[in-house]
Formats: structure tokens, C-alpha cells, sequence
């Protein structure tokens, strides 16, 4: 096996281990809390799977952006969120229940809209494309759903042994990502250097901001929804886009390029969001409080 070999195996690993990290400490409550809730799993899934898409048609319509930076983003805008997401919301300490909620259904809707919403752009932009349910549901089995049941099934069996091990095995497996990580951007350098200075940047972030606005303002009364939904509808799966891009001719550096750029834009938006949110509920705290 080559390096890059190495490291895209690597990268799956650590999905996987993360995923199962945060099913240790998961239950069967927490996977199905939006199947429960219709309402909200509406509003969720409207931010996710209609209000980007449309987005992402706008900006491509209004722009001459390059070709692989089109296609990468219309992927994007109809991927379901990144299996890591409950990861961050742990670490901010907010809705964990909504979150991994959030994750299932969104992966299972996925499934289903995803192929439908890539025929249905590809009209709409005159590119012909297409993906199958199976190509969609297997990204989807082995990076959320066989890691987090697998987690949850031994939370079931030995909870004080989840408890125990669950954070340990998230910080590895976050340091064996960014040991993939690093090489990876270093690969793909001169593919994402040439789409800098083009607007592509610009367009990421107007793209990942709205993102991140459209699921504050769907979140609910809530604020830990809010903040859930927001990061899920600004950051999306890179591997299921990575398909859907793959899935159109040509250019298969550039939308590779293209999607790192946005996960390196959606990285830094997304900690800049949390931040003002962390200073938003230390404003809105009652004097004295801890």
C-alpha cells in the first residue's frame, strides 16, 4: 500500500473510531430524539436538504466560479452533516441528544434524497450526473451508522466500560486524523492554491455562513439546537461530496481541492461561531453566575 493509500485509510479509521466514541456514550433515546419529534426533524431537515441546495444554485448561477468549485459545492449543499459533528458539540458542552439525532436522521434521509437532488441539479445546471442509492448508503453505513451502533451496543453491554474508555478513544483517534490530515492538504496544496484568489474562498465562506445563519434561525427556542442545527447545516459529510462530485466527468483533483478548501473555510467559520456563542451566553448569564 502506497501513502496515500495509507492516509485515506487512516482517515476512515479515525471517522469510524470517532463515531464509535461518541456512540459509548450514546443510547438508543438520543439516536432516535428528532424521529420522535416531527417538528423539529421538519425544520432540520429543510435547513439541510432544500435552503442549501437552493443556495448553492444561486451562488452558482450568479458567479462564474471554476467548474470543479460548482460542481464541489452543490455536492455539498445536498450531503448529509459529518459524522463528527457530535464531537464538537461535546467539547462545546450543548445539545448532545439533538445531535446525534440530528446525525441518524439526516443519514437516513440521505439515503433516499440524495440521488433524487443529484439527478434533479444536474438538470438544473445542464450537467448530467448521477448516484445511486447503494454508493450513498454505504458511505453512510460505515462512517455513522456501524460505528455508532457498534458504540451503543457495548454502552448497552458495559456501560462503566464506555464511560471509561469512550473519551480516550476519541482523543485517539482525533490524533490520528489530524496525522492523516496534514499530509493530505499537503497533496492537494497546488490543487487548492489554484483556486485561490478567484473568489472561491469568498464564495465558501458566504456559502458556510449562510449555512451556519439558516440553521441558527431553524433551530428553535432553543439556543442548544440552535447551535446544533447550525453547525450541521454550515458543515457537511466531505465524503459522501467527494462522491457526488466524483460522480460528474472531469477535474477529479480540482473537486478534491475544492472540497479540503471548504472543510479548511468551514473549520474556521464554525470555531468562530462557537465563539461568538460562548461570549453571546456569557453576556446573557445572570451576575454571579458561574
Amino acid at each position: 500500500m502506497d501513502l496515500a493509500g495509507l492516509v485515506q485509510t487512516g482517515l476512515k479509521a479515525s471517522v469510524f473510531l470517532t463515531v464509535a466514541s461518541i456512540g459509548l456514550g450514546a443510547g438508543w433515546r438520543d439516536a432516535s430524539f428528532l424521529l420522535a419529534r416531527p417538528s423539529r426533524l421538519v425544520r432540520a431537515m429543510a435547513a439541510l436538504f432544500l435552503v442549501m441546495p437552493l443556495l448553492a444554485i444561486g451562488l452558482a448561477a450568479a458567479f462564474a466560479f471554476h467548474p470543479a468549485v460548482e460542481v464541489a459545492m452543490v455536492a455539498l449543499a445536498i450531503s448529509p452533516i459529518p459524522p463528527l459533528m457530535p464531537r464538537k458539540v461535546v467539547k462545546a458542552g450543548i445539545g448532545f441528544s439533538f445531535a446525534i439525532g440530528l446525525v441518524v436522521a439526516a443519514s437516513l434521509v440521505a439515503v433516499v434524497v440524495v440521488p433524487l437532488a443529484v439527478d434533479l441539479l444536474g438538470l438544473l445546471l445542464g450537467r448530467a450526473a448521477h448516484i445511486t442509492m447503494g454508493t450513498v448508503f454505504r458511505a453512510v453505513l460505515l462512517s455513522v451508522i456501524l460505528p455508532l451502533g457498534a458504540g451503543m451496543a457495548l454502552r448497552a453491554l458495559a456501560p462503566g466500560l464506555a464511560a471509561r474508555f469512550g473519551p480516550r478513544l476519541g482523543d485517539a483517534a482525533a490524533m490520528l486524523m489530524l496525522a492523516c490530515l496534514v499530509p493530505t492538504i499537503v497533496a492537494v496544496w497546488p490543487q487548492i492554491a489554484g483556486l485561490i484568489g478567484n473568489g472561491t474562498i469568498l464564495a465558501f465562506v458566504v456559502f458556510t455562513a449562510a449555512g451556519l445563519a439558516t440553521g441558527h434561525l431553524l433551530g428553535g427556542p432553543e439556543a442548544e439546537d440552535r447551535v446544533v442545527l447550525a453547525l450541521a447545516t454550515g458543515c457537511r459529510h466531505p465524503g459522501v461530496a467527494l462522491s457526488i462530485a466524483m460522480a460528474q466527468p472531469g477535474g477529479g483533483p480540482e473537486k478534491l481541492g475544492a472540497v479540503v478548501l471548504y472543510l479548511l473555510v468551514g473549520a474556521a467559520l464554525s470555531l468562530a461561531y462557537l465563539a461568538w456563542c460562548r461570549r453571546r451566553r456569557r453576556l446573557s448569564a445572570p451576575a454571579g453566575a458561574a
